[in-house]
């Protein structure tokens, strides 16, 4: 992977990416790099030693060693970056856009929209599944999975997947992931969701991830924007009193039988294809202020 060099001038004068106030970042500062008169993104790790360092090197190695098999939506890191002869991050290309938790929360933006882009991420989801079946790349999973890591572009609608160096693949460690927690719903299913060995992996991520990890991150991405609030936090029981509650205001059944499964010990799947059929009143109706005040009846 190509290496870019910057000088304690060049370094200085960067700027900050700003991000959204939604987008919560605890891995590193994000800046803006131009190379050759073209703006990328500059990650400066927080933690640039040990184990947990060489991982995420190794994440960024792989990824650009199967560059070529990734669908091009995925915005693989361009290389390295190096400051006084030691690696401080690394370079992406700026995805054109806005950052889809920033979007969802965007009152002007229309409800149909929203519901496309989720859409899409399940289409995301199905062509990498089509890549590990059909592509030497096997062990692959975006891991991190949560709609702050996806920026939508509004002009073509299409929608990129970014902060990438925290996704599962070759032999790398577990990398934390937003919802994949010992506090979330997927703790109810041990057999279910591998737990991290924690002497054997040195601490990092509390879940090994898998095509089953990635789809309940997505499930609980669509229900956390249902909801308007944290699904993944809920109880058990909490969590099974609202999916009927999803039933009575006419949410397809299908559609719940498939939101439930993550937290029964079958195969999850993905449900993007269902979720055109979710209606404007049920998506107003479904938000966690209008339930608890039904429940109070």
């Amino acid at each position: 992977m190509h290496t870019f060099s910057i000088s304690k001038k060049k370094y200085e004068q960067l700027k900050e990416y700003k991000l959204a106030n939604q987008i919560l970042n605890t891995e590193g500062k994000i800046y803006v790099f131009t190379e050759k008169r073209k703006e990328k993104i500059l990650k400066v790790l927080y933690n640039m030693h040990g184990a947990s360092f060489a991982n995420k090197l190794y994440t960024i190695e792989m990824l650009d060693t199967w560059r070529e098999c990734f669908p091009t939506c995925l915005n693989i890191p361009d290389g390295f970056v190096s400051y006084r002869n030691n690696i401080i991050g690394f370079v992406m290309n700026k995805s054109i856009g806005v950052n889809f938790e920033e979007f969802l929360q965007d009152k002007k933006k229309n409800v149909s929209d929203k519901i496309f882009y989720f859409q899409k991420i399940g289409e995301i989801l199905e062509n990498i599944k089509e890549m590990r079946n059909h592509t030497i790349v096997k062990d692959f999973y975006l891991n991190d999975l949560h709609p702050g890591n996806f920026i939508v572009n509004e002009e073509d609608k299409s929608l990129n997947v970014v902060d990438l160096d925290s996704c599962k693949i070759g032999a790398n460690r577990p990398f934390p992931a937003k919802f994949l927690t010992d506090l979330s719903l997927c703790s109810y299913v041990p057999q279910k969701y591998e737990t991290n060995d924690y002497e054997y992996f040195n601490v990092e991520g509390d879940f090994i991830a898998s095509e089953e990890t990635d789809l309940y991150c997505y499930i609980i991405s669509i229900l956390n924007y249902l909801y308007g609030g944290n699904v993944h936090r809920l109880s058990l029981e909490e969590f099974y009193e609202y999916l009927n509650y999803l039933e009575q205001i006419g949410i397809s059944k299908d559609l719940i039988q498939l939101f439930s499964k993550i937290v029964i010990p079958c195969k999850n799947e993905n449900p993007f294809n269902l979720l055109a059929a979710l209606k404007e009143e049920q998506i107003y109706r479904a938000n966690s202020l209008i339930y608890e005040r039904v429940k109070k009846r």
